[in-house]
C-alpha cells in the first residue's frame, strides 16, 4: 500500500461518517481508499438500499457492502472496531468496469492490509 494521501472529500461526502486516505492508483480504472468509518455492520444493515455480503476471508468478520442504486461500481470491505469500522473502498470506471468484481478487489485490499500487520510489517 503506497501513496497514502489524506482525502478531505471522503469526510465531506459521507457527512462526517468516515474519514480516509486515497491510495496510489495501481490501475487507471480503480480508485482505492482506506477509511475509518463511524458506522458498523448494524448501521449498514439498517440503511435502505445497502447490499451486505459476508465472503470467505482470512480477516475475521470481514463483510462487504454496496449501494447498487447509487453506484454499482463501488464497494466497501469492512471490519468493525470498537469505534465503528476499518474499511477499504474501491470504485471502478472505464470500459471494462462491468468485468471487474469490485467487492473482491476491496476484500483483497483489506486482506493485504491485515496480512501486513499480522506479519509485523509497518
Amino acid at each position: 500500500m503506497t501513496g497514502v494521501e489524506p482525502e478531505p472529500v471522503i469526510a465531506e461526502s459521507s457527512n462526517g461518517l468516515a474519514e480516509g486516505c486515497k491510495l496510489d492508483k495501481r490501475e487507471v480504472w480503480a480508485t482505492r481508499s482506506v477509511l475509518a468509518a463511524r458506522t458498523d455492520l448494524a448501521d449498514v444493515q439498517d440503511a435502505d438500499g445497502y447490499v451486505v455480503e459476508h465472503p470467505d476471508s482470512v480477516v475475521p468478520e470481514l463483510y462487504t457492502h454496496t449501494v447498487p442504486s447509487v453506484n454499482p461500481y463501488q464497494c466497501v470491505a469492512q471490519v468493525d472496531t470498537v469505534r465503528g469500522g476499518l474499511a477499504v473502498a474501491v470504485s471502478v470506471s472505464g470500459l471494462k468496469k462491468d468485468e471487474i468484481d469490485v467487492c473482491e478487489d476491496a476484500k483483497v485490499e483489506l486482506e493485504d492490509l491485515f496480512n501486513a500487520v499480522q506479519d509485523g510489517e509497518r
